[in-house]
């Protein structure tokens, strides 16, 4: 009977244990996707100078205005807005992860020449925009839709608009789709299926740690912190509803958001849509990769848009 108890108390405390053990590591991991490292604006511009993704004459030469907004939620939202005369549209850039929107400038003139307006934004919790975390697009999307209502107010309400985004700017695209209509046309390059599936297969590639049960835990965790669960951003479930045009772009060679992400989105996309995977590119590489390619392809694109 006494080995009873003790083997009884022995599993209890063990359970107790790796429980906690769970709901901690599940804290931890939340917190580092709820609040990643990011990188300071100025430090941003000198990186893209040094990778030669544009050179300080024509950064200078570029008729910048740079715009301050408030989120739906109360802190400031910062933006860069590039003109351009007799414009046919605009369109609304947004970086990846851990980035600013420096991260966008080598986007700006494929949109340029062909007669947009670009409007750069920092996501929220990044570059100099506020917010206390970023969440994959679960509240960004509501500060894409404070843009848009900005975008229209500045250049009118028969103005076409489209969004471009590269990472996490692509998959705040996504959500963004589910509160707003009014957008012409998407560009996602690099997008994910669903959160919970690349951030599982992160932890089992990059740190040998199993999906299951972290990602129940983690997803928990930063609903508990945020709002947000995991489940909340999963564009796979509702891209189906979603007739807006849509160019998805992917690199073949992409480790961290694999190009099946982009394959299964576009096959479940309803509406007009082109798929390019960029091959021998990594995440987010192929406008490095194959810079004449991508504009071509966004070319193609933006022509298949009924531009009315």
């Amino acid at each position: 009977m006494k080995l009873t108890r003790r083997l009884t108390t022995f599993l209890t405390l063990t359970a107790l244990l790796l429980t906690l053990s769970l709901v901690l590591l599940g804290y931890y991991i939340s917190g580092k996707i709820l609040h990643p490292d990011t990188r300071d604006y100025d430090s941003t511009f000198q990186l893209e100078l040094d990778r030669k993704r544009f050179t300080q004459e024509y950064y200078d030469s570029l008729p910048k205005e740079e715009v301050y907004i408030q989120s739906p939620y109360g802190y400031p939202l910062h933006g860069v807005y590039i003109s351009n005369v007799d414009a046919a549209g605009t369109i609304i850039l947004s970086h990846g992860r851990t980035y600013t929107l420096m991260g966008s400038y080598k986007y700006v003139d494929i949109f340029r020449k062909r007669g947009f307006n670009v409007l750069l934004v920092d996501n929220r919790n990044h570059g100099k925009s506020g917010g206390e975390n970023s969440t994959f697009g679960f509240f960004e999307r509501h500060d894409i839709n404070a843009w848009v209502d900005w975008v229209f107010e500045k250049a009118g309400n028969d103005t076409l608009v489209g969004f471009h985004g590269e990472s996490l700017g692509s998959v705040i695209g996504l959500m963004h789709m589910t509160v707003d209509k009014r957008l012409a046309f998407y560009i996602l390059d690099s997008p994910m299926a669903d959160l919970s599936s690349t951030i599982g297969h992160s932890l089992e590639e990059d740190f040998g740690l199993p999906a299951f049960p972290l990602i129940p835990m983690t997803s928990f965790m930063s609903q508990v912190r945020t709002g947000m669960s995991f489940d909340d951003v999963s564009p796979l479930e509702f891209i189906g509803d979603i007739d807006t045009p849509v160019l998805f772009i992917h690199g073949a060679d992409d480790e961290y958001s694999r190009s099946e992400n982009s394959k299964k989105l576009f096959e479940s996309h309803s509406g007009k849509k082109k798929l390019w995977i960029c091959p021998d590119a990594g995440h987010t590489q192929c406008v490095i990769v194959n810079r004449a390619a991508y504009d071509r392809t966004v070319g193609e694109f933006l022509d298949s848009i009924d531009r009315g």
